[in-house]
């Protein structure tokens, strides 16, 4: 899928001002799995960025992948306290 930057970017001009093409979803550290994104941006540069980790979020979706929707599923609920579904659903609700 094509990505450019997003709301949180604050990595000045790595992207070259070009469109960047997502080629993996992985951790940004331990704590958070599939909350980063490996891009290769048009300039043939290669960096990680935030997906959601921390509620942030570095890309921005231009093309989704004609594969399956990685990008879309793997971020997480962003909610304003920690834990706040966890009332509300059972991770058996969602299977």
């Amino acid at each position: 899928m094509n990505s450019t930057v997003g709301i949180d970017w604050t990595w000045e001009n790595q992207d070259g001002g070009k469109k960047g093409r997502v080629e993996q979803i992985q951790e940004w550290n331990e704590q958070t799995g599939n909350s980063a994104a490996l891009v290769i941006w048009s300039t043939g540069q290669t960096d990680l960025y935030r997906v959601g980790h921390r509620g942030m979020v570095d890309l921005k979706v231009v093309t989704v992948a004609k594969s399956h929707s990685v990008y879309r599923d793997h971020l997480p609920l962003l909610t304003e306290y920690e834990n706040a579904y966890e009332d509300l659903y059972s991770i058996n609700d969602w299977y």
